[in-house]
């Protein structure tokens, strides 16, 4: 049964993280429109009403700020819940950010309710604002990175990486819509670079690279909190699709 946070109810981040211990689940943050900012209840009744019989919680950040959490054994893939969301809030203007959630996410989740409200979204705010996307690409293999970025650069503007400290340094002034990033790279390693840029910004969307596509890898970057994972070498096609989670999620 679906875990319910009303409004002003606090939330229980360490029930929360006892109940994500059990398996994987899709996080879904639904941020609405200035415009609809006081809509927050009604669209969590709405989400209740849909997904009250599935493993999970429902909670707000604050009333504009409303996150989904469903188990993933539930059937619900985050393509379901894009699609499910979207006939739900057809009538409210609204941005969605889904992805698979850990307990190390939902502790970055708990540190975002102690930023200030002004500073939440600050880089999700200034990508929507800016005319054209930007992209970061981080493999220490030269040849991947310039097969991936002049499929991008069909797209937005790109920025070529292979060390980890460097994108570290780099990110909140570059400010991009998407990383493609190597799990096993100079300096910090892939995974580590994912947790610091969650750390900065909670909107991030990473795509996380490997030759080795087995079961392990895409778990572990499912439960990185990851966008998606791409096995190298990637098809044009296969990129083209990534790219579409600068402007929405899939």
């Amino acid at each position: 049964m679906l875990k319910v946070y009303p409004l002003t109810a606090e939330v229980s981040f360490a029930e929360i993280k006892q109940m994500c211990e059990t398996g994987i689940f899709s996080s879904s943050l639904i941020r609405l429109a200035p415009e609809f900012a006081n809509h927050g209840p009604v669209v969590a009744e709405k989400l209740i009403n849909k997904f009250g019989e599935t493993e999970g919680a429902i909670f707000f950040l604050e009333a504009s700020h409303i996150v989904l959490m469903l188990d993933s054994r539930s059937g619900y893939t985050p393509a379901d819940i894009k699609r499910e969301v979207g006939r739900l809030l057809s009538d409210i203007q609204y941005h969605l950010l889904v992805r698979h959630t850990s307990t190390g996410m939902l502790e970055k989740l708990h540190h975002a309710l102690d930023t200030p409200m002004d500073e939440r979204g600050k880089l999700f705010k200034e990508r929507q604002e800016r005319s054209s996307k930007v992209f970061m690409v981080v493999d220490d293999d030269m040849f991947i990175r310039k097969v991936i970025s002049g499929h991008l650069e069909n797209f937005g503007t790109v920025h070529e990486f292979s060390d980890g400290d460097k994108v570290v340094e780099s990110y909140e002034e570059i400010n991009p819509d998407v990383v493609f990033l190597d799990i096993h790279i100079h300096g910090i390693d892939g995974l580590e670079v994912l947790k610091r840029i969650q750390g900065m910004d909670f909107d991030c969307k990473v795509v996380i690279l490997s030759s080795d596509a087995s079961e392990s890898k895409v778990r572990l970057a499912q439960t990185s909190g990851a966008s998606t994972f791409l096995r190298k070498p990637a098809s044009k096609e296969r990129i083209a699709d990534c790219v579409k989670l600068a402007y929405f999620d899939v």
